[in-house]
């Protein structure tokens, strides 16, 4: 699976902490475009960075502008994600 963040996506994603192996491998191997970066991995990574995103979000961990940003990454990861995002 492949999935192209804008910048501010990728910086945003950068600031999260402790990420699943998966989730972080897809980070860490990310390949950086003039707009922002191409995550590529299989499902499972994408799951779990969801997943991780998910619990920051409902535990209030991000600040709004990351909120922002990484939400609208998720709904690019898996558009499912809108019945939790209550969008």
């Amino acid at each position: 699976m492949k999935v192209s963040i804008t910048r501010t996506q990728w910086y945003a994603l950068n600031d999260l902490r402790g990420l699943p192996q998966g989730a972080h491998m897809l980070v860490m191997t990310s390949a950086p475009t003039d707009t922002g970066a191409v995550l590529e991995g299989d499902k499972d990574a994408f799951d779990e960075l969801v997943a991780h995103i998910s619990e920051d979000l409902g535990e209030g961990m991000l600040t709004g502008g990351a909120a922002k940003a990484l939400t609208a990454m998720c709904l690019k990861i898996d558009p499912r994600c809108r019945a939790w995002l209550g969008q």
